[in-house]
């Protein structure tokens, strides 16, 4: 997927208008069902397990773990979490999803990150979700799937974190 940026018309802002849209007006159902068709041609594949950078926080883990344990691949789902966010309220959600009784799925926190030119960096939360994380012993992922970020790559400040 990263790749497909080099090939999209940069002036066509893709996340803004291809991926948010979408994203936006799908339903659980929708959700669940685009997860269970990517684990099936990832099986397909020889792919035995993998790791969803920024799961949206309003789709349905019980649902997504159900699927992937169903279909029998190994998963983590990473909960988005911006620095908006309330953090007790994404620990105890995080904490809350990682009690089920479920080998094959974990959850951890996928980190917000800048995704186009203009959105702000926030250091601070980055270093205070590691913590919390470390803390908990859960996994913190995050996704250059940005049209910024990618041309930052290797930019001294996400060597920091």
């Amino acid at each position: 997927f990263r790749w497909a940026f080099i090939f999209i018309d940069k002036r066509v802002p893709f996340l803004d208008k291809i991926v948010d849209p979408y994203l936006s007006e799908r339903s659980i159902h929708h959700s669940v069902l685009a997860n269970q068709l990517s684990m099936i041609e990832m099986i397909k594949g020889g792919t035995t397990c993998f790791l969803s950078p920024n799961a949206d926080p309003t789709d349905d883990f019980n649902l997504l773990s159900e699927a992937s344990s169903n279909i029998g691949i190994r998963a983590i789902f990473c909960r988005f979490t911006t620095a908006k966010e309330k953090t007790r309220a994404w620990v105890n959600n995080l904490n809350d999803l990682n009690q089920r009784n479920n080998k094959l799925v974990d959850v951890w926190v996928g980190l917000d990150i800048p995704r186009v030119q203009g959105d702000a960096a926030h250091p601070d939360f980055y270093r205070d979700v590691r913590q919390v994380c470390e803390r908990l012993g859960t996994g913190l992922a995050y996704h250059f799937c940005s049209e910024w970020l990618l041309q930052q790559v290797g930019h001294p400040v996400w060597d920091q974190f």
